[in-house]
């Protein structure tokens, strides 16, 4: 099943990551903040948001890539 799959890939990525990815990780894909929105709350320009989660992203998509 290809949802498991990402989801696995999702979850090895996630176990890597230190406090405060993780922590932007939940805001943003499980709270469903903006990256804007998490910027503001900790006072940091929006672009240093999206390369995080950019950075994160391109974690999972090599993962699933490797592994499938």
């Amino acid at each position: 099943n290809l949802y498991v799959k990402r989801m696995n890939s999702a979850n090895r990525v996630y176990e890597t990551l230190n406090t405060f990815d993780k922590q932007l990780y939940d805001l943003h894909f499980f709270e469903g903040l903006s990256q804007r929105s998490i910027a503001r709350g900790i006072n940091v320009h929006h672009n240093i948001i999206n390369k995080k989660i950019n950075i994160i992203k391109s974690k999972i998509k090599l993962d699933y890539d490797q592994n499938n």
